[in-house]
């Protein structure tokens, strides 16, 4: 395993170590099989010598050791074909072996209907835009037709990419935006100080969605704050340069996971069967649940929208982080030619911050656009009181600050 992940994060793919012969035995060719039926739930292949032989379900291809849930719904499509690479692993699937990833291995007619799968999208259903789940597991060369075909039908069309890390590869790639990683960041105070930090220094380069949660991810509001931390996270994310991305049940405070891929312990895992996950199972929100949520997300977008220039200005100018004197303080301002918004959290109890800060506003009274409260702000500085879980949403000119 340690000689698989030097080889793979040092840019290597001649040779790499292969599955146990055990492993790779219990594969037949494709070219073998001479018919497939449905069994119950499962299809079953027959070989042509009569062996039965099922379709294998996939897994979470990077890194190895992965401890997600397999993915026993889907099974892997073999984009190339190869004699000896007749099995389902790592240097198949995501890290293609130099010796298999070859033009001359290549299963054409697959690639060829991958695609058109989204052109046929565009002009049946006008679809402008569209998610490449697991693209990263794409050959490069497929993944640039896909992209360039959808282009030919409508240039705006819009990409957007599983990855956690936004990259300039990426966006060279023709994406137009990224998963990103700030449903992991927005849940962890010292990351978010981070995250900011270095928009601070070097912009966006390209956008990731802001979102405290996913489908693979444990719900907001099932952590420690409950839907006071969920209505602060989206906040937080709300007035970065990011796309605000509301995931189903969100808004609700739901709970429960959809699906337990990312960011969950083993025995949280546990505690959710597959069989009781809604990503495969039919289940109901609580839509009598109270919408302070939704309203907190209303208003924050309103507000987003009425400062859409600034909100969306990528360069680093636009992001200034402030001196906080609590760890669980976290904020920014966002500024622009002629005004500023200031966003500060408080992440966890049990006390309440009361303290004065810094804030590129001029000198004059401020209200609070979420929750009403008046702040005062003398010689660039103002006072807080925040409880935990609390978020301070205010705007107005710009105050010019010292170097």
């Amino acid at each position: 395993m340690r000689a698989i992940k030097e080889r793979v994060n040092a840019g290597q793919r001649a040779n790499l170590p292969p599955p146990p012969c055990a492993y790779r035995s219990l594969f037949v060719r494709p070219t073998e099989i001479a018919d497939v039926a449905r069994d119950g739930t499962a299809w079953i292949g027959c070989t042509s010598d009569g062996q039965p032989a099922r379709i294998p379900g996939a897994f979470a291809d990077w890194p190895p050791d992965d401890t997600q849930p397999a993915w026993s719904d889907v099974t892997y499509l073999r984009m190339y074909d190869h004699p000896e690479f007749d099995y389902m692993a790592y240097n198949t699937l995501r890290m293609y072996d130099e010796r298999l990833a070859r033009p001359e291995n290549a299963v054409d007619s697959l690639w060829e209907r991958i695609a058109g799968v989204i052109p046929h999208y565009q002009r049946r259903f006008g679809i402008d835009g569209a998610l490449i789940d697991m693209g990263h597991a794409l050959p490069e060369e497929l993944k640039a037709i896909l992209i360039d075909r959808a282009h030919r039908i409508d240039e705006d069309f819009a990409f957007w990419d599983e990855a956690f890390e936004p990259s300039e590869r990426a966006r060279s790639d023709g994406y137009s935006a990224v998963m990103g990683n700030l449903w992991w960041v927005l849940q962890r105070p010292e990351r978010i100080r981070e995250h900011v930090e270095r928009l601070e220094s070097r912009g966006v380069v390209i956008p990731s969605l802001a979102t405290p949660e996913t489908h693979n991810t444990p719900r907001s509001a099932a952590r420690e704050g409950g839907r006071l931390r969920s209505k602060l996270a989206w906040v937080l994310g709300a007035f970065l340069p990011s796309l605000p991305f509301v995931h189903s049940g969100f808004e609700l405070g739901e709970i429960r996971p959809i699906n337990t891929g990312l960011d969950f312990s083993a025995e949280e895992i546990a505690r959710h069967p597959m069989d009781r996950l809604g990503l495969y199972n039919a289940v109901a929100y609580d839509w009598a649940a109270a919408r302070e949520i939704a309203e907190t997300i209303r208003r924050s977008l309103a507000l987003r929208s009425r400062y859409a220039a600034l909100v969306t200005d990528p360069s680093a100018e636009t992001i200034w982080t402030p001196d906080l004197p609590d760890e669980r303080l976290v904020g920014y301002a966002r500024m622009g030619k002629l005004e500023a918004i200031v966003v500060i959290g408080l992440y966890g109890g049990p006390t309440r911050v009361v303290a004065s800060l810094t804030v590129p506003l001029e000198d004059g009274a401020y209200v609070d656009a979420l929750t009403g409260r008046r702040y005062r702000v003398e010689d660039g500085q103002t006072a807080i009181e925040l409880e935990p879980w609390d978020v301070m949403l205010i705007r107005g000119r710009r105050r010019l600050l010292a170097a």
